[in-house]
């Protein structure tokens, strides 16, 4: 059964909320409009609310640019890529930078723009710090 374009907006209405407090509001006023026809969405999204929360905490420019599963699929697999790689990390900062760079170099390989992507990047790199310019310069 195919649900209406109205229910996909109404679930965009949940995780683009500005913040948790508005996007579990969002999560309420779907379930009083849309449980009677189709109960298990909100009882999903209930249940993975601790799994969905952690995405309000980032800037906007980030959600964006992770609001699509293709995109955080693609991502997931270059950073699992590069950490299965090198295996023990001396310090979060280096994970962070590992990160970093391997969403770099994995944002080149996409072939289809991603909307607002150099200011999730550019937000990435404010939340990362200012050392990973060190060690992009002494790559390139």
């Amino acid at each position: 059964m195919s649900r209406p374009r109205s229910t996909y907006r109404a679930l965009k209405n949940i995780y683009s909320a500005t913040n948790e407090e508005e996007g579990s509001s969002e999560l309420e006023k779907f379930t009083k409009k849309w449980d009677d026809k189709y109960p298990v969405i909100s009882d999903i999204w209930r249940r993975n609310w601790s799994g969905i929360s952690p995405l309000f905490a980032f800037p906007e420019e980030i959600r964006k640019a992770i609001y699509t599963t293709n995109i955080i699929e693609a991502a997931n697999r270059q950073i699992r890529k590069i950490i299965k790689n090198k295996g023990v990390f001396p310090t979060d900062k280096s994970i962070q930078k590992i990160i970093y760079l391997a969403l770099k170099n994995a944002s080149k390989k996409w072939t289809m723009p991603i909307k607002n992507w150099p200011l999730a990047l550019n937000q990435f790199e404010i939340l990362c710090g200012d050392s990973q310019y060190d060690l992009v310069t002494k790559i390139n």
